[in-house]
């Protein structure tokens, strides 16, 4: 069995879907995908024709202003999108980007299935709910982190969040994109961490330290 087959079966079992016509139809109509690092998945202004389910890898949704990035949030295994969901409600242009941050897996859904899963099987529905209610609350915690943590203070919370290993491999401009501030503030800061023996930098390569 091939690693999208396997990670699609244990979406399936972690989601825990009790009407079998409802995982006979998943399993005909969706589309699992391996996409590499930094591919457009969906931008601003498109209309959002399916359901976008991350398997593996990791994900970015963000906004665009002035050529700033506004990162709304990150996507990880096994998360929905919920600016996708958007599309079971009814055919909705996109307001955010969406786009790889690594080698990622990706489970797409017909956006008309799925709207029309949700009138049908109540398993399916309560995932909805509860996938809006998980996400509502990421973005009110990464509005907060804006209104009231300084930028070193988020910058030291991003980089423990994206370390895998401890080790973080994206560029100051990357980061500074996605914690919408100026690259060189971000250099300075990453200088003072690295003197305070928080992190060591090698060329791309940060390794966090705490």
């Amino acid at each position: 069995m091939s690693q999208e087959n396997q990670l699609f079966s244990l979406f399936l079992s972690q989601r825990k879907f009790v009407e079998p016509e409802l995982i006979a139809a998943l399993k005909q109509h969706s589309c699992v995908k391996r996409h590499d690092k930094d591919v457009l998945l969906l931008e601003s202004g498109e209309y959002i024709t399916a359901l976008t389910i991350l398997l593996a890898g990791k994900m970015r949704v963000y906004q665009e202003n002035n050529e700033k990035e506004i990162l709304l949030y990150h996507l990880q295994p096994f998360e929905t999108c919920p600016l996708s969901l958007s599309s079971c409600i009814e055919l909705c242009q996109s307001e955010a980007n969406i786009v790889t941050s690594e080698e990622s897996i990706i489970l797409s859904i017909p956006a008309h299935l799925a709207k029309e899963w949700k009138d049908k099987y109540t398993s399916w529905r309560d995932y909805m709910f509860e996938v809006y209610k998980q996400q509502y609350t990421s973005l009110l915690g990464n509005y907060a982190n804006l209104a009231f943590l300084t930028l070193e203070e988020r910058l030291l919370n991003y980089l423990k969040q994206q370390q895998r290993n401890h080790i973080v491999n994206e560029s100051h401009q990357e980061i500074a994109n996605q914690l919408a501030a100026s690259r060189v503030a971000i250099s300075r800061l990453l200088k003072r961490f690295q003197h305070r023996g928080i992190i060591e930098m090698k060329s791309k390569e940060i390794t966090v330290l705490v």
